[in-house]
């Protein structure tokens, strides 16, 4: 469910303005996250810039915001770290990145409805911590089943309506009716 989260967004992105498209995410993101995108940017189908975390792991809602550019599609902070225990601020970076789009992003302005999609993979958080869409502002969010009991390579993808939906619509969607 990241690479489709993630990934896959990223890759869909460039499709909207001709961009090469940008990701934001950070040092402490799970390989399921690091390396798709990681992939994307070897392919040079992406650019990645990686936030680094600080002595808690906790990611700074100003350096986030500061590694934005006009081709930023996506920013992708996992909501909570297992091996550190550190819990992302999800809600108040997804605040500051709508704000930076509201005054500065060039992508709200060309026709983008969530001008930068936001992504969290709450695999670490569900059961845990309150996980709510709607406080943490978030248009996709991803979980690994096997956090939860499930058989592992389960997993779970929340997409906001919207741009989210719209960038996911060809690679989920099948127009023959048969479902992937």
């Amino acid at each position: 469910t990241n690479n489709i989260g993630g990934g896959a967004t990223a890759f869909s992105s460039m499709y909207v303005d001709q961009l090469r498209p940008h990701v934001v995410c950070t040092t402490a993101e799970p390989n399921s996250i690091s390396s798709p995108l990681r992939w994307l940017q070897d392919m040079e189908l992406c650019d990645v810039t990686t936030v680094p975390v600080d002595e808690t792991g906790t990611v700074s809602v100003e350096a986030i915001v500061e590694a934005m550019r006009s081709t930023t599609v996506l920013v992708s902070v996992s909501h909570a770290n297992p091996w550190t225990g550190a819990v992302q601020p999800i809600g108040e970076i997804a605040k500051a990145v709508r704000e930076w789009v509201d005054e500065y992003g060039e992508r709200g302005k060309q026709g983008m409805e969530e001008g930068v999609l936001i992504h969290t993979d709450a695999s670490n958080a569900v059961g845990k911590l309150s996980v709510d869409v709607n406080a943490l502002g978030v248009d996709l969010l991803t979980l690994a089943g096997h956090h939860v009991g499930a058989p592992k390579g389960v997993g779970a993808l929340y997409v906001r309506g919207g741009a989210a939906r719209d960038l996911l619509h060809d690679l989920l969607h099948d127009e023959g009716g048969g479902g992937r």
